[in-house]
């Protein structure tokens, strides 16, 4: 079972996205969703980004292979650290919902 985490940063960005946008569907991982107005969206690697030209902020979702969400809560809390990225949460991780976890970042991309 995969979980899923939503990162939420307010960080003005001016990243280049593709020009995906209405309906999302992933019927492997059994979830759809609809990209709000105004917003677009791209998949990089295993990561589905959406950014706004109106609004600071990206919405990163990505798929997480943990096994429970007390595991996935862990890992959240580490943040998310590469060459390019250093984004660690402020405030707490929560679990909204079955297999559903989210948190606020911020940090540079």
């Amino acid at each position: 079972m995969k979980s899923i985490s939503f990162f939420f940063t307010m960080v003005l960005t001016n990243i280049i996205f593709g020009q995906i946008t209405g309906s999302v569907n992933y019927p492997e991982e059994g979830i759809s969703f609809t990209i709000p107005q105004q917003w677009i969206g791209e998949e990089l690697d295993e990561v589905f980004v959406m950014a706004s030209n109106q609004e600071a902020g990206i919405i990163a979702m990505l798929f997480h292979p943990a096994k429970t969400t007390d595991k996935l809560i862990e890992q959240m809390q580490e943040g998310l650290h590469d060459e390019l990225i250093n984004l660690y949460p402020v405030g707490g991780i929560s679990s909204t919902a079955l297999n559903r976890v989210e948190g606020i970042y911020q940090g540079t991309l």
